[in-house]
């Protein structure tokens, strides 16, 4: 018996679609000598239209410097065995060398600052995991904020007369090397608090 057919014309259109590489930007950020600073994505952000934030993944290209960066997996804010990150190597087999931008989202990615006045460095690579792109590369730094010194010395003050007295400090007495904003405090030279009849007013120096 015949049966029925039925033809139509489909028109089928392809486009080409270019996957796009991962795209990276890094913001310093200042520490002091000793601290702990935990980064976030204000300072290292990965991001990728394709690719969530736990598949893109850093890999540390160069031992960091100035102090160590670490993954902390059990957020106990020490650097253990197996978290801090470095280039793996037979001379630093434990070192930890990749970690994902959701780490990072995480409050994972933590620094201590060294003793020493040297910036610290963490210079790495961010792959979305596809062979056909291009990975990117950044260094994030961590900058040691440096202390305040004293610009120009104040001569010792004098008085001899009665009543109240009063002297202001010279705007251009302290500068910092770093344009925080100083705020100032006065102590005996054994820094024992001043004395009753003594004061000194933060607010105008």
């Amino acid at each position: 018996s015949g049966g029925l057919s039925y033809e139509q014309d489909v028109t089928i259109q392809i486009d080409d679609v270019v996957e796009q590489g991962p795209s990276l930007v890094t913001q310093s950020f200042h520490i002091a000598k000793g601290a702990s600073y935990i980064v976030t994505a204000t300072e290292l952000d990965g991001s990728d239209a394709q690719t969530n934030d736990a598949g893109l993944i850093y890999t540390v290209t160069a031992n960091p410097a100035g102090g160590t960066f670490f993954i902390d997996v059990n957020d106990d804010n020490v650097a253990d065995e197996g978290e801090i990150l470095g280039v793996y190597s037979e001379a630093t087999p434990n070192a930890r060398d990749t970690f994902s931008q959701q780490d990072v989202i995480n409050g994972k990615l933590k620094f201590i600052k060294d003793g020493t006045q040297t910036s610290g460095r963490l210079t790495v690579s961010l792959s979305d995991g596809d062979d056909q792109t291009d990975d990117v590369e950044g260094t994030l730094m961590a900058l040691v904020s440096s202390p305040p010194v004293v610009a120009s010395e104040i001569n010792d003050q004098e008085w001899n007369i009665t009543g109240a007295q009063s002297f202001v400090l010279p705007s251009s007495t302290f500068d910092d090397p770093d344009f925080d904003v100083l705020t100032l405090s006065a102590t005996l030279d054994d820094g024992a608090p001043l004395p009753s009849w003594l004061s000194f007013d933060p607010a105008t120096g």
